[in-house]
């Protein structure tokens, strides 16, 4: 019940150290906008509208946004990046063409990791390329990425945690090193999705399919000392997992019965739940990630959906 409540009362609470969270929200299969939370709860801004918008990721100096979009007619969806309040949209094509997915910035800011098909093969892959496209490499060559799940960058640079398709189709947790390519699996349970790096490098935490719910989990990037961190039980689901700092977790909650996508946060011993924002089934909510550093400020509005209802918190 605990679970269930903090969904529909929206039990974040406030404090000195907010910071801000972006994510995508979807109006339809074909449109999302990216929007902007305090890690406080309460209102969300609305940073892109009319296209479809997706995976956003800040810059380390948390003054950029990088995003997939479908937006400017190209062939399949590309990258664009925009100023940390919605401004300045601006294509980032690194120099070629084709649909990429899933972008992350380097940790020091100088390279781009992205999701593309293999040149010449019909497999998705993971690129790193320089700023400008050059320098572009294929990292995992040979290996079937998961094309679902976004990438992440270990905070020294050198690897870069992933998704690879299993046996049965079931996503696997691997890890590359840059230097010399080498893949290593680190997690290859039931479905394990959506690996994500924390901070200080010491653990990365991920969804794992448990037959009737999906829970919250972190293991080591050697795969070692794995630990649950939700017991949400029937009826719930997580997706997305990231970070806010080292000790607090980031993710999308989602309860079957009230058909509510929440954006939450949870500390690493499975305590202090709150949720910063929800949604109903009609308009999901996807790839939550909180600010490295500053916050903005978000001003209260309501918003008529296109279905003419009203939904409070959102400008």
């Amino acid at each position: 019940m605990r679970w269930l409540l903090s969904l529909v009362l929206l039990t974040a609470s406030t404090t000195a150290s907010a910071v801000d969270v972006i994510f995508s929200e979807a109006l339809n299969i074909n449109k999302h906008n990216i929007m902007l939370v305090s890690s406080n709860g309460g209102v969300a801004k609305r940073l892109t509208s009319g296209e479809n918008d997706w995976d956003p990721v800040w810059s380390p100096d948390g003054r950029q946004i990088l995003f997939t979009s479908t937006r400017g007619g190209g062939e399949g969806s590309g990258l664009y990046a925009m100023g940390a309040d919605g401004k300045g949209i601006r294509p980032f094509n690194l120099g070629d063409q084709g649909g990429k997915a899933h972008p992350q910035w380097s940790p020091d800011g100088t390279r781009i990791a992205y999701m593309a098909n293999a040149i010449g093969e019909i497999r998705t892959t993971i690129f790193v390329a320089d700023l400008d496209g050059s320098n572009k490499e294929d990292v995992t060559p040979g290996i079937e990425v998961a094309g679902f799940s976004p990438i992440s960058w270990s905070p020294d640079g050198t690897r870069i945690a992933f998704n690879t398709k299993g046996e049965g189709g079931y996503a696997n947790i691997s890890i590359v090193t840059l230097a010399n390519k080498q893949v290593t699996m680190i997690e290859s349970k039931k479905n394990a999705a959506y690996p994500a790096w924390s901070p200080d490098g010491q653990w990365i935490t991920y969804a794992g399919d448990q037959g009737e719910t999906w829970e919250l989990f972190v293991t080591s990037p050697e795969g070692k000392g794995t630990k649950q961190i939700t017991k949400l039980g029937r009826r719930f689901s997580v997706s997305d997992p990231t970070w806010v700092d080292a000790e607090t977790l980031l993710f999308v909650l989602g309860d079957l019965d009230k058909k509510i996508d929440g954006i939450c946060t949870i500390n690493l011993a499975g305590e202090n739940l709150k949720t910063l924002y929800t949604v109903g089934w009609e308009t999901p909510i996807a790839t939550p990630r909180a600010r490295p550093t500053g916050t903005l400020a978000v001003t209260p509005k309501q918003l008529t959906t296109t279905w003419g209802a009203v939904k409070t918190g959102v400008r």
